[in-house]
């Protein structure tokens, strides 16, 4: 069973992974009404439609390389400064650029703006992920003579029979725990 904290924490995760998400889906919601008005197109011609489609698939991938971008960028200087400071980061990072997309006179600047959004959304999404794992369980490693096994509990060990389930990954193995010790 989890605890209050911990429903707490698995809410927040859950919350701030809906949100990235709606962010990423908004724009293809709007698309049909902004990319037009944003690039002078009458929305009644006839090649208005394709332009638009075009240009939602290309601020599409953008985002989507605006979020591994981030991911990379923002992992290297949590390595550096630590996860609260850069999650701190990446929240200041997506929240100014996404009020300034408001303020883009064209579809170039949007783009800009949208794609610098893009990358402070993924490392927040890592970090409250590892805030609510490890608010279920912290990671840890058995170490033997020969060699350590990392251990991560996924989930709520509520029996005997999912203890001895435990998969566990050594040496390009995967063995489940029941088969090497006794529970």
């Amino acid at each position: 069973r989890l605890s209050r904290y911990q429903l707490w924490v698995l809410l927040a995760a859950w919350l701030g992974w809906g949100f990235d998400v709606f962010d990423a889906l908004l724009f293809n919601y709007v698309s049909r009404i902004c990319v037009p008005d944003l690039l002078g197109l009458d929305p009644a011609a006839a090649n208005t439609r394709a332009q638009t489609v075009f240009w939602t698939s290309i601020f599409t991938s953008m985002l989507l390389v605006g979020w591994a971008g981030g991911g990379i960028l923002f992992g290297m200087l949590a390595d550096r400064i630590g996860r609260v400071k850069t999650l701190q980061y990446t929240m200041l990072v997506y929240a100014v650029a996404t009020a300034a997309c408001a303020l883009a006179p064209n579809l170039w600047v949007l783009m800009v703006f949208r794609f610098i959004a893009s990358l402070g959304i993924d490392p927040q999404a890592i970090s409250q992920a590892l805030a609510a794992q490890n608010a279920i369980a912290p990671p840890g490693s058995v170490e033997t003579k020969d060699s350590a096994v990392s251990l991560r509990v996924t989930g709520q060990l509520d029996s005997l029979a999912a203890v001895e389930g435990l998969l566990l990954r050594a040496g390009g193995q995967t063995i489940r725990l029941g088969d090497i010790a006794r529970v």
